[in-house]
């Protein structure tokens, strides 16, 4: 377990090498921390850990795929397609057997403390990055950085196996190249300063293998 610090953002690392980490994510607010993205139930120590060391209470916990009204409908079991979205079955493994059931259904646009909801479907129908407006910071899950989800790489495969429709995922990241954040921070790998020319170059390849 490592954590880094940009600003308001705090990046705990979970996995012993850096290309086969899960990352998870802390948004300092005032008086309080905003977790984003969970990881699996046996990281649990390591997250109460880190906001511990933190010294403020998670009083929010986002998660990249499942918080969307969308995402919930596959939380549901429910997995029919709607209107508009590409016909590509849906990817992944979903599971009504949840111990804890979304408090709030969030979508683009909506606003979480400093955090501005982005829709990002592509990952899955539902998918949503989460930028803080205060410093440009974007939180973006397994949608971009140095391989645009839907691309494959051999140092970190799974979210491009897992991808349900790679066109909307690029589409997805050009979208959120259009906020030109002052960071990336995504699901696997270091976080990224000033990300504008990795992205393009990512979209880039992934327009190519399209």
């Amino acid at each position: 377990m490592r954590l880094f610090n940009e600003g308001s953002v705090h990046q705990l690392m979970i996995g012993k090498f850096e290309s086969f980490s899960v990352n998870v994510y802390f948004v300092e607010e005032e008086n309080e921390l905003t977790l984003i993205d969970t990881a699996l139930q046996a990281f649990t120590d390591d997250i109460l850990q880190a906001a511990q060391q933190l010294n403020k209470p998670i009083t929010k916990i986002l998660i990249t795929f499942y918080v969307s009204r969308r995402e919930a409908k596959l939380l549901n079991n429910d997995m029919i397609l709607e209107p508009g979205e590409p016909n590509t079955p849906i990817m992944g493994k979903f599971t009504t057997n949840l111990m804890a059931k979304p408090d709030f259904l969030v979508q683009n646009g909506d606003r979480i403390g400093s955090l501005k909801v982005i829709a990002d479907p592509g990952h899955t129908p539902g998918s949503t990055a989460f930028l803080d407006e205060r410093y440009n910071v974007l939180i973006a899950g397994d949608a971009g950085g140095l391989a645009v989800a839907g691309v494959v790489r051999s140092s970190f495969s799974m979210p491009a196996k897992r991808t349900w429709n790679k066109e909307l995922a690029v589409a997805s990241v050009r979208k959120l190249l259009s906020v030109n954040p002052s960071l990336l921070a995504v699901g696997h790998g270091m976080m990224l300063s000033d990300p504008f020319e990795a992205m393009e170059m990512a979209i880039d390849e992934a327009t190519r293998l399209l």
